[in-house]
């Protein structure tokens, strides 16, 4: 017998939410199962593939016990890309310690942002015009440190990276987000809506290949925001899908 497709969920959803899915035409009728209620006479037979969200310990641990084939790099590769500190660019630093962090905020213009490594969501964040403002005691290093932009806009791209290091722009998004960075909501664009949209693709192409080296493929976002003399910067690796990427597919 033909295997069916296989919803596998932390938890499961309500039935109004697949409803919604099913109306979009991306659900139809398959069998959900959670970590706790996984039977594995469902998977002993083999051939099942994993097409993950993202990917964690967990997720290998899972196709492990059950014979199921991962289809996505190994977490500790995820990890790395998705660590704050392996994204360099332009006006911010990686610091291990006091000394450093005083020592490069004396010699930048402010205000600037400190972020921990794996802060998400706008959270693990502290905003300040200078170091006397920080409370030593309370920082564990290492922390990314950037000067914090006065933003016009921000959006993500949206990209296929293959395992030969080949990379593919499948769309961009428009962002909207708090004052502290957290993710509100986004909107399909067309690189034409991105001020020379031209230089983000220049260093997002350049980190790509970086990411690459590690080991990493499958579908990755990139963060963009740009100044009000539109200068471009890359803020953050999305080293999994998004809402956004789902968005784009949808829409094809």
């Amino acid at each position: 017998m033909e295997k069916k497709d296989v919803l596998l969920v932390t938890e499961p959803p309500c039935t109004k939410y697949l409803q919604r899915l099913a109306d979009w035409g991306i659900y139809q009728d398959q069998d959900i199962i959670t970590f706790s209620t996984v039977n594995a006479t469902c998977c002993k037979a083999g051939g099942y593939v994993l097409e993950p969200w993202g990917h964690s310990p967990v997720l290998e641990k899972f196709c492990s016990n059950h014979n199921i084939q991962n289809t996505g790099p190994k977490s500790a590769i995820v990890k790395a890309v998705q660590n704050k500190c392996f994204l360099r660019q332009k006006e911010a630093s990686v610091v291990h310690n006091w000394q450093q962090l005083a020592s490069w905020t004396a010699s930048h213009l402010g205000p600037f942002i400190l972020k921990e490594p794996f802060s998400v969501a706008g959270q693990g964040q502290l905003r300040f015009n200078h170091s006397n403002e920080l409370k030593q005691s309370s920082l564990h290093f290492p922390q990314k440190l950037e000067r914090l932009h006065k933003k016009s806009l921000e959006f993500s791209s949206h990209w296929t990276l293959l395992k030969d290091g080949r990379c593919t722009l499948k769309g961009v998004t428009i962002t909207e987000t708090t004052t502290r960075g957290s993710y509100c909501s986004s909107k399909i664009a067309t690189t034409s809506q991105i001020p020379r949209f031209n230089e983000h693709s220049a260093l997002a192409t350049t980190l790509l290949e970086k990411v690459a080296v590690q080991g990493f493929y499958g579908e990755i976002s990139l963060d963009g925001l740009v100044t009000a003399n539109s200068v471009h910067y890359i803020t953050e690796i999305n080293a999994r899908k998004t809402l956004s990427s789902l968005l784009i597919k949808l829409q094809s």
